[in-house]
């Protein structure tokens, strides 16, 4: 399989995730209106302060969480059902690219989940308290996480190459 053959098979299976990278982002837009167009009650008490701490907690754990889910794992780049020597070099590399794109793509969907509940807790703090700063805050924190998420080819490669190196020194031992 040759580079572009293998750009353009990155590239098909990065459109869904791009498309649901899309809806993540308008949801903190969709958030933003509902909360603009509604009447805040603005009640007095510790919740909204509660929930930016949770949803400051929530940072560093969207990093972690995605360090676990993409980092490598044994058996990415063949089946544990076959061997290397037996798998036709194209079909290898497609199923490695396949196995690649599944990973990244759960890895991507939980980080860009977790991003968005930073702005959920914005968002309600912002209707209990009557106050829109707390969405403001923390929808932006969320919107930047998410831009720095963005589905990228690089990622899924990184992720291919990895896996890769792991399995060929599997094999060496």
């Amino acid at each position: 399989m040759n580079e572009p053959e293998l750009s353009k098979l990155m590239s098909t299976k990065l459109m869904p995730l791009r498309m649901i990278w899309s809806a993540f982002l308008m949801s903190l837009v969709v958030y933003g209106v509902v909360l603009m167009t509604s009447e805040l009650p603005g009640e007095e008490g510790p919740l909204p302060l509660a929930l930016s701490g949770v949803a400051a907690m929530e940072v560093p754990m969207l990093f972690f969480m995605r360090f676990q889910l993409l980092g490598p794992t044994l058996g990415l780049f063949a089946p544990n059902d076959m061997r290397v020597d037996t798998v036709a070099p194209e079909t290898a590399v497609s199923a490695a690219v396949r196995k690649a794109a599944a990973k990244f793509n759960t890895g991507c969907i939980v980080g860009f989940a977790i991003a968005e509940s930073i702005a959920i807790f914005g968002f309600v703090g912002s209707f209990i308290s009557g106050e829109p700063i707390w969405y403001m805050g923390w929808s932006t924190v969320a919107a930047g996480l998410l831009v720095l998420q963005f589905p990228r080819t690089e990622g899924v490669l990184g992720l291919l190459e990895a896996s890769v190196r792991v399995r060929v020194r599997e094999l060496l031992n």
